[in-house]
């Protein structure tokens, strides 16, 4: 991880450097198959949580929300295929924030 941008190659005269594009490939790289397969089961039930809950939110405003938050992370989910975006915590941020809202909003409602 931490292979993009400014820190690129920072450590290369230190430690062997193993670079990959994908995300997936960057966490089996540092945290093993078995917890990438984890992480991405995680992002699957999250997915899933957000599509469970499509049409039960009053207002139509958290339900666009919430759909554009399933589309959003679909979406990431394959670019992180392709891209190392996941280390990106701006972007990071806003999709976990994009979870968050019609989750707490439908908390907020019961």
């Amino acid at each position: 991880m931490g292979m993009a941008g400014p820190r690129a190659l920072r450590f290369a005269d230190e430690a062997q450097i193993q670079h990959v594009e994908s995300s997936y490939f960057q966490m089996m790289i540092e945290i093993g198959m078995p917890a990438t397969l984890f992480v991405v089961g995680v992002l699957l039930l999250v997915v899933r949580t957000l599509r469970r809950q499509t049409g039960r939110l009053k207002d139509p405003l958290f339900e666009g929300v919430n759909l554009a938050a399933q589309a959003i992370w679909l979406g990431s989910m394959a670019a992180f295929v392709f891209l190392p975006l996941m280390q990106e915590l701006q972007l990071m941020t806003y999709l976990w924030i994009m979870v968050a809202i019609p989750l707490r909003i439908r908390a907020l409602e019961a």
